[in-house]
């Protein structure tokens, strides 16, 4: 069992609250190989009553869950005097700016957005340990209210926890930007690639309306790279999970013929789903089509699909309305 620098006689004691089992049990895994004492809650409401039970040293919590959130729980606890002081980390895929003023507000020491990478999790559960001490000698009972769109934020946090808090947004930029970088290097790449094609294809066009419907796409090409890009990233971290659970339940023991099958079958599902996303995407940019009739309901249900990953992180939803399917 690996020492910790935040107790020399025992590690500390760790909650996970998260909703998702394969999540929580992938924490816990990672967790307990470096030797923390892991309890696992499935949402606030359980974790509040285990906390009251039997008061871990850190909270690892999602945000997004049924019944009690990760900021409501967060609020709990830092109104209740007994367990105030635990220290407090939020798992979370949002990106919005507010998040940052929500958490301080809430009372959250870090958040870490998912999927996260396994040494930056472990780096922020030592750091948070580490901290929490000064962080409780910095603490004091003086609030700010921060306005940021349109909305009010009152804070209460110490210097440390605030100080915390921007580190782990800036690290949480630097890793988007990384992420940016390489798309940016694909799409550049890409760009090269339609820029010659297009020029072969200039040379051979004639009419003015065909010219301007090339020129019209290829201004079109960024939005549409991002969305294929959203709307793969699901699928792919689907699949990564799907992949990491068969090794976590075979270590288990649980790995069974049926469990197999039913994890190949979705992994086929996904790829397939990815497979004819991109075969949209070709089609949509091929400069050869021929008229032919087409379904305007389907027609319009197939771009609708391609902008399905763009239009779920700000949760629009999309109803068609048509008594009839006309063919044009």
């Amino acid at each position: 069992m690996k020492q910790h620098p935040n107790s020399e006689q025992s590690p500390a004691a760790i909650l996970i609250v998260d909703d998702s089992p394969t999540q929580a049990k992938l924490l816990e895994l990672i967790l307990s190989g470096e030797g923390y004492h892991v309890s696992v809650a499935q949402n606030g409401r359980e974790a509040i009553d285990l906390i009251a039970v039997n008061r871990p040293g850190l909270v690892v919590s999602d945000i997004l869950m049924p019944e009690m959130d990760g900021f409501e729980l967060c609020r709990r606890i830092r109104k209740t005097e007994e367990i105030k002081s635990i220290p407090i980390i939020l798992l979370t895929s949002l990106n919005d700016p507010a998040d940052v003023l929500r958490s301080l507000e809430a009372g959250a020491n870090y958040f870490i957005s998912k999927p996260y990478n396994k040494e930056l999790l472990l780096s922020r559960v030592r750091r948070t340990l580490l901290s929490e001490v000064q962080s409780r000698a910095d603490r004091d009972d003086s609030e700010v209210d921060v306005l940021y769109d349109g909305h009010g934020y009152p804070i209460n946090a110490s210097k440390s926890q605030i100080i915390d808090l921007l580190l782990a947004t800036y690290e949480m930029a630097v890793e988007k930007n990384q992420e940016l970088l390489q798309a940016q290097l694909a799409l550049r790449s890409l760009n090269q690639k339609l820029e010659m094609r297009v020029e072969e294809r200039t040379a051979e066009l004639r009419e003015k309306d065909q010219l301007l419907m090339l020129q019209s796409r290829q201004a079109a090409m960024g939005e549409m790279i991002g969305n294929i890009a959203h709307q793969w990233r699901q699928p792919l971290n689907t699949l990564g999970l799907t992949i990491q659970q068969l090794l976590l339940f075979y270590d288990l023991g649980e790995f069974t013929r049926e469990f197999l099958d039913q994890n190949v079958n979705s992994s086929m599902d996904l790829i397939q789903h990815m497979s004819q996303t991109i075969d949209d995407f070709r089609n949509y940019f091929r400069p050869d089509k021929e008229k032919s009739e087409f379904s305007v309901r389907g027609t319009i249900e197939k771009s609708l699909s391609l902008l399905e990953g763009s239009l779920q992180n700000p949760q629009i939803t999309v109803e068609i309305v048509a008594k009839d399917d006309p063919v044009i």
